[in-house]
C-alpha cells in the first residue's frame, strides 16, 4: 500500500473504493498505472491491451523458457519457467520466482538482487543461491503443494528472509543473516548459520537440523502457541521468549 496521495493527479480519484485506493496509489508511484486521458476507470473493465500495458510496465524482463541468462536487468524480472540459471548478471528490482516455476530450479549463480527475491513456487531441492550472489531480502510465499527449500553456498550474502506463507515445508540451508517466519508453515533450517530468528506466527512450527546454529532466537508476544525444536547436533546460542 501507499500514501493515496499519489492518486492525486487523476481526475476521479474520488471513485476509487477505500480498500483499493491504498494498493492503486502503490501501483500509481511505481508507475505501473498510468491512467488513461487523465483518469483511472477504476468502476470500468480492464482490456485485454491495458493489462498487457500493466504487465509490461511492471516487468522488464518475463522469463517463459528454460535456459541461461546473462544480461543484467533495471527493473523487475519475473521467472515463470523451471530450469532457468541467472548468471553473473544484476536485477536493480524485485526478482520474483512465479508459479510457472513448479517445483522446478532456479539457479541464482553470482548475481546481485537491489530489490527482493519473492519465492511464490520451487521444490524441495529448487532454489539455489551460489557464487557470492548478493540478496537483500528473500521473502517466501509459496501458493502450491509441495515444500520449497533455499539453499546458499559459502560467499553468497541473504541479509532477511522472511516466510511469509506456504502450505508445506520451508527448508532454509546454508548462511543467513535474519530469517523471520509470520506464518504457522513449517520451517525447516538444515546445516544452516543463522545470526538471528523471530518467531512472530502464531502456532509457528520450527524445526532445527543437522549442524544448524542460530546466535539468537526472539519468540514475540504474537508466538501464542509456536513450537521451537532443535534437534541433535543443533545449537541455539540464546532463546527469548514473550509468548504464552
Amino acid at each position: 500500500g501507499s500514501d493515496t496521495a499519489a492518486l492525486d493527479t487523476f481526475s476521479d480519484k474520488a471513485a476509487v473504493a477505500s480498500w483499493a485506493a491504498p494498493s492503486l496509489a502503490a501501483m500509481a508511484q511505481a508507475g505501473y498505472v498510468n491512467g488513461s486521458d487523465g483518469a483511472l476507470n477504476p468502476a470500468g473493465t480492464i482490456t485485454r491491451e491495458e493489462f498487457a500495458q500493466v504487465m509490461h510496465n511492471i516487468f522488464s524482463l518475463y522469463i517463459t523458457e528454460s535456459g541461461t541468462y546473462t544480461s543484467s536487468v533495471n527493473g523487475n524480472v519475473l521467472v515463470n519457467s523451471d530450469g532457468v540459471t541467472l548468471s553473473g548478471l544484476a536485477v536493480t528490482g524485485d526478482l520474483i520466482l512465479g508459479e510457472g516455476v513448479g517445483n522446478g530450479d532456479v539457479t541464482l549463480d553470482g548475481v546481485t538482487v537491489t530489490g527482493r527475491l519473492v519465492v511464490r513456487a520451487g521444490g524441495e531441492n529448487s532454489i539455489r543461491i551460489i557464487n557470492k550472489s548478493n540478496v537483500g531480502s528473500i521473502i517466501v510465499s509459496k501458493t502450491g503443494d509441495g515444500g520449497v527449500r533455499v539453499r546458499t553456498e559459502e560467499g553468497c550474502r541473504v541479509d532477511l528472509v522472511y516466510v511469509d506463507d506456504g502450505l508445506d515445508d520451508v527448508i532454509l540451508e546454508g548462511t543467513f543473516n535474519q530469517v523471520t517466519i509470520n506464518t504457522d508453515t513449517p520451517l525447516v533450517l538444515k546445516d544452516a548459520a543463522v545470526t538471528g530468528l523471530t518467531v512472530s506466527g502464531a502456532n509457528a512450527d520450527v524445526k532445527l537440523q543437522g549442524a544448524t546454529t542460530v546466535s539468537a532466537t526472539l519468540i514475540t508476544q504474537d508466538a501464542e502457541g509456536a513450537t521451537l525444536d532443535v534437534g541433535s547436533g543443533a545449537k541455539v546460542t540464546k532463546v527469548e521468549s514473550a509468548a504464552e
